[in-house]
């Protein structure tokens, strides 16, 4: 079974086991919690890495040369002496090594028991644990978090941040290395990223913002927003709308399904849909190459009058609307070729079933 695969299937248990549990529980237990602290001096560039099974994790950087946490176990029990008993059983774990600190939260073997012992066990309304983290630490660390489910922050880090979540929200931000993501489910607001951010992700809704290196997005469901995008801008995904400003590097939109919106201040460009709408305004650099097919769907394409590109258009079902000066090499029905200037860098539209409108940017 592939990682992804297994991620899903993980997410349909923890789906079933949370909705019943919800039910079941919600009107015969209540919520005790249990808090601890723990201290630890942690060298610059050193290792964070927090494993948690369900619950938030808040992970903030400061002017530091320690690391604070604070874990809260929160237990749904029907009596404080039950919650108790209930809290012991889970342990939190911290392994301080040269390289770093190692959080990590066992929970009792019979938790891992298969799915009809777990449902058995929440139709007989058996407590719940889940564990919280609020981290402080100096900036200047690297960190890995990874979890199955609950939300998770992560803010003023210097270094590179990984993440590995199979349910929860994401909101990270001023991160001065690259930050990587494997997601199953939730929505992820990035933004101001020093460096590459790599995203594979199942079903998420995504809004990222300032990030200086490349963008790198394979995710099956979900929309995207992003501003500000210093290096190259590569989606992947089946179904979703993309809108995507001030982008300075290449772009490569591939997807199945979804509108798609590119204001591009440099680089090339190559967008493939099956269904949607497609607007790009770009700048035309020398020899660049700048491509887009959609079967259906409309595109419009905006570049400045001063453009020196040779242009392909073509369409099975519908107009084109080109409105640049250009000398008209081929013009039928369904299809114009034609060159503006020197004709240095290539423009290919194409689609299926729709409009074509070659527009002036100024």
């Amino acid at each position: 079974m592939t990682s992804r695969a297994a991620k899903c299937s993980v997410l349909f248990i923890l789906t079933l086991i949370l909705t019943y549990s919800s039910l079941a529980q919600a009107a015969s237990l209540q919520e005790y919690t249990f808090a601890q602290e723990k201290i630890a001096l942690l060298p610059k560039g050193a290792l964070i890495s927090v494993q948690n099974i369900s619950g938030d994790i808040e992970i903030q950087g400061e002017d530091q040369n320690q690391v604070v946490i604070r874990a809260t176990k929160r237990v749904k029990a029907r009596s404080q002496k039950e919650a108790e008993e209930w809290a012991e059983k889970v342990n939190i774990s911290f392994d301080e090594r040269p390289d770093g600190l190692f959080i990590e939260v066992k929970m009792p073997k019979g938790w891992s028991e298969s799915l009809g012992s777990l449902l058995t066990k929440l139709f007989e309304k058996q407590p719940s644990v889940l564990v919280d983290f609020d981290i402080r630490t100096p900036r200047e660390v690297e960190v890995k978090v990874a979890s199955i489910s609950g939300d998770i922050s992560v803010a003023s880090v210097e270094k590179d941040v990984a993440v590995d979540v199979v349910s929860g929200d994401l909101e990270i931000a001023h991160i001065g290395g690259n930050l990587s993501i494997d997601a199953v489910s939730g929505d992820m607001v990035f933004q101001d990223l020093a460096g590459d951010l790599n995203i594979d992700a199942i079903s998420s809704d995504m809004e990222i913002t300032n990030i200086e290196g490349d963008v790198s997005i394979d995710v099956t469901s979900g929309d995207l927003i992003g501003k500000h995008i210093g290096g190259k801008c590569a989606v992947d995904g089946t179904s979703g709308d993309v809108d995507v400003t001030d982008v300075y590097g290449d772009v490569h939109i591939d997807v199945t399904s979804g509108d798609i919106s590119i204001r591009q201040k440099g680089g090339e460009l190559w967008i493939d849909t099956s269904s949607g709408d497609v607007s790009v305004e770009t700048i035309v650099e020398k020899n660049g190459r700048y491509r887009v097919d959609t079967s259906s769907g409309q595109i419009r394409f905006f570049i400045p009058k001063t453009s020196s590109c040779k242009v392909d258009l073509e369409t099975s079902g519908g107009r084109i609307h080109a409105k640049l000066p250009m000398v008209v090499e081929t013009v039928t029905r369904t299809r114009l070729q034609g060159t503006m200037g020197l004709g240095e860098a290539l423009i290919t539209l194409s689609t299926s079933g729709g409009d074509i409108d070659l527009l002036p940017l100024d």
